[in-house]
């Protein structure tokens, strides 16, 4: 008896599995009228029901053939849902975001902008929701979710980026030498630029803030600070703006560049800070 019904259930397992393989080529052999995107989704599922012919897998192998032949008569099969699959708890979140978010592109004009690619990514998270949902092939489910996440990641390219607002004018930032107050070489350079964009708008007016670092008593680095700023101004007055058009304020070792605990040397906090106020 064993032995007959065996026999039994693999003559049936032939049967649905010729019955099925007849299928796919009828509808792969079917004309389709529809969208690139629809019959993009015809080729990618009737290639999913024989992947799964070829495994006798014949109720997913009728479930893509069943999505293909509904892609020709002008359907536009939308992803596997939570409704059609039985999901672990604990992997259920994952799926619901990427199909979220694979809704999200092909509603946004995938379907229309990328026809194969959008088709390619929703055949291939039907293979992931399918595998996670028999569970027992660990390296399927990762071949199929990785498969997707790369079909994704091509079908929502990074957007453009943001053109270069136009440059404004300051603030320009001076640095300084350990425990001084005079201007080096790349000083100076920031200083003719910050003349330069005078000479375009003589009407400007600035404020100079100058700082030090953490390094000494702060009483000192107060005074340093002021030596600090009052350099700057007189370097501006040297080409040209007057004295009276620059405000100077020394901050000592306050609203550090670079946090760092006290006497601590750290060149980017000596600096002064040249903002223009109008």
């Amino acid at each position: 008896m064993k032995f007959l019904i065996n026999t039994v259930v693999a003559v049936v397992g032939v049967v649905a599995l010729s019955a099925c393989a007849s299928s796919i080529e009828s509808v792969r052999n079917m004309q389709n009228s529809g969208s690139a995107f629809q019959k993009a989704a015809q080729a990618e599922y009737v290639a999913q029901a024989q992947l799964e012919v070829d495994e006798s897998d014949w109720p997913n192998a009728n479930r893509y053939v069943d999505k293909a032949e509904r892609s020709t008569k002008g359907e536009t099969v939308l992803p596997d849902d939570f409704n059609n699959r039985n999901i672990p708890a604990d992997r259920v979140a994952d799926l619901q975001s990427a199909r979220a978010k694979l809704m999200a592109a092909l509603d946004g004009g995938a379907r229309e902008s990328q026809p194969a690619k959008a088709a390619h990514c929703q055949a291939i998270f039907d293979c992931w929701m399918e595998e996670q949902h028999e569970g027992h092939q660990q390296a399927d489910i990762k071949v199929c979710r990785d498969a997707y996440e790369t079909c994704y990641a091509q079908l929502t390219p990074a957007p453009k980026p943001a053109p270069m607002p136009k440059k404004v004018s300051g603030p320009y930032h001076i640095y300084f030498d350990f425990n001084k107050a005079d201007l080096d070489a790349e000083a100076v350079k920031t200083i003719d630029a910050v003349a330069a964009d005078h000479a375009k708008n003589p009407g400007s007016e600035y404020t100079v803030k100058a700082y030090t670092d953490t390094s000494g008593s702060s009483a000192y680095n107060d005074g340093l600070s002021m030596r600090r700023a009052q350099a700057v101004r007189d370097a501006l007055s040297a080409r040209g703006i007057a004295a009276a058009k620059v405000k100077e304020v020394g901050l000592g070792e306050t609203e550090l560049e670079v946090a760092t605990p006290d006497d601590v040397r750290e060149r980017r906090n000596r600096r002064a800070v040249v903002f223009l106020v109008q």
